[in-house]
């Protein structure tokens, strides 16, 4: 049996997104990699918590994943997988560093490349239930 991918509503993961100032991200990654590890031990990441850590690098592994995971199951998959972790990561890189408040907010806003895939997961989770 699969074990189920870590999802929350579109809403919260927004506000917990935001409120937490992107640690919420981290944390989606670390346990959406950590699931993929425990159904797939020779495909899963090594160290889920490093690359949840530098998820803005790693996001593509993760969500490819998903989306893999998908596709095996036959949902219906229409993410652009390399586009939404590039998307990520300059959402990410462009927060890092500034002192400009506008920039600081695009950051904060990184959530929005993950939705996508989070609403994947839950498609994925609606499949195993």
């Amino acid at each position: 049996m699969k074990h189920k991918f870590f999802t929350v509503s579109p809403l919260k993961f927004a506000l917990l997104s935001v409120l937490t100032l992107t640690l919420f991200n981290i944390y989606w990654f670390y346990k959406n990699l950590s699931v993929f590890k425990k159904n797939n031990p020779k495909k899963g990441s090594r160290f889920p918590v490093i690359e949840a850590i530098f998820s803005p690098l790693f996001s593509c592994r993760c969500f490819k994943n998903i989306s893999q995971t998908a596709l095996e199951l036959g949902v219906n998959n229409k993410a652009f997988v390399t586009i939404l972790a590039f998307i990520y990561f300059l959402f990410f890189a462009v927060g890092v560093g500034n002192d400009n408040p506008f920039l600081t907010l695009v950051r904060l806003l990184a959530f929005i490349a993950i939705l996508p895939m989070n609403n994947l997961a839950m498609k994925v989770n609606e499949k195993l239930s």
